[in-house]
């Protein structure tokens, strides 16, 4: 992860094939579309990229931290999709 902080995009790439299943089953979970999903998961991981100095401070481990940044991810874009659908039908 120190390497990651440093904006090491080896270190990035190994962190993201660690987590990337993981991640994606958390994002497919949560919403209805593989287009959201993707979207998503972009969105996730940039996100990591640009907070990884603050991903590295919070408690637990990185990975526990990344995980947990997924779900609330996931479930953010859930609600905006959702939201998105109810104001399309009224």
């Amino acid at each position: 992860m120190d390497k990651l902080v440093a904006g090491n995009q080896a270190a990035f790439g190994e962190i993201y094939d660690q987590l990337n299943l993981a991640t994606f089953a958390i994002c497919r979970h949560h919403l209805g579309s593989v287009d959201a999903v993707d979207e998503a998961m972009r969105g996730l991981w940039l996100y990591i990229w640009q907070n990884a100095a603050m991903l590295a401070q919070l408690e637990g481990s990185p990975w526990s931290n990344i995980i947990a940044t997924a779900e609330h991810h996931a479930q953010f874009h859930a609600r905006t999709e959702s939201l998105a659908r109810e104001s399309s039908v009224a």
